[in-house]
Parts: structure tokens; C-alpha cells; sequence
């Protein structure tokens, strides 16, 4: 008695073409869906509102190791509708324009110093605005001078 085995098909390497048009349709829906999800938008906006409160803890840091007099207190000079700000040393030791990522600007802003101690001694909240309307703000609190972004 020989067994039979059923035919071989020579040409059963590869994919069909219904296989291969259902993975087109199937790479074309995921990359409508997610391709607009990968904007640069919010991570430039997030990066700035992080520069920008590393640099307000880098004034109040000098503040506490130059310890300034009362009249000459370090600090940021921020402009709305500016792209960039300054940090400011009375005594001209350092000095620096920063300059925020691409299509990213200073909403409201105002001059944050700090004295010897680290203190504030003018509160503001810092808004950067960044593409298609989104908003990042930097605060510096009263006495502590801790900086939070939101």
C-alpha cells in the first residue's frame, strides 16, 4: 500500500496579492493616525519652558554665590513677544542673550531678580507661546524662588 501525499505547489514561496494590499491598507491607516501625532510642536515648547527654568535657577544660584548688594540684584529680562531673553549680572561678570527654539515666543513676561539669599524679590510667571496656540508657564514662588513649569 503507498501513501499518497497531496501535490506540492512549486510556486507557494512569497505572498499573495491580497496579503500584500491588506499590509498597504494597514500601513496607510496606522500612518494617517499617527503620523500627525509626531509634530515637533509640543517637544520644542516643552524644551524652551526647560531652558528657560534652568536658566532662572542658574540666576538665583549666582544671586546666592555673588551675593549682590541690595541694588544690584541678578536676574532675567523677558519681553512679550520676544524669541529671547537676558540674563543679567549687575557687575558684568556674565552676561547672556537666549535665544528660544524655533517659532517659539515670550507671551507675557516681565524681569525676574533675585537677592543674595535666593529670594525673588519680584514674582512673575513666565508664558511661552508655541506653535498652533499651545502655552508653557514658568513660575518662580515667593520666598522659596522654587521654579515650577505647567
Amino acid at each position: 500500500m503507498s501513501r499518497r501525499h497531496p501535490p506540492v505547489w512549486n510556486n507557494a514561496k512569497g505572498f499573495s496579492l491580497l496579503e500584500t494590499i491588506m499590509v498597504i491598507v494597514l500601513v496607510g491607516v496606522l500612518g494617517a493616525l499617527f503620523l500627525p501625532r509626531l509634530g515637533t510642536g509640543a517637544i520644542s515648547l516643552q524644551s524652551a519652558a526647560s531652558m528657560v527654568a534652568s536658566d532662572l535657577r542658574f540666576a538665583q544660584e549666582l544671586a546666592m554665590a555673588r551675593n549682590p548688594a541690595a541694588g544690584s540684584p541678578i536676574g532675567i529680562a523677558f519681553t512679550g513677544g520676544a524669541a529671547s531673553y537676558t540674563l543679567t549680572d549687575p557687575v558684568g561678570a556674565f552676561t547672556a542673550n537666549r535665544t528660544l527654539p524655533g517659532g517659539i515666543t515670550i507671551g507675557t513676561g516681565g524681569t525676574i531678580n533675585f537677592n543674595k539669599y535666593g529670594e525673588p524679590q519680584t514674582i512673575s510667571t513666565v508664558t511661552l507661546s508655541g506653535p498652533g496656540g499651545a502655552t508653557k508657564s514658568i513660575t518662580v514662588e515667593a520666598f522659596s524662588g522654587r521654579v515650577s513649569v505647567t
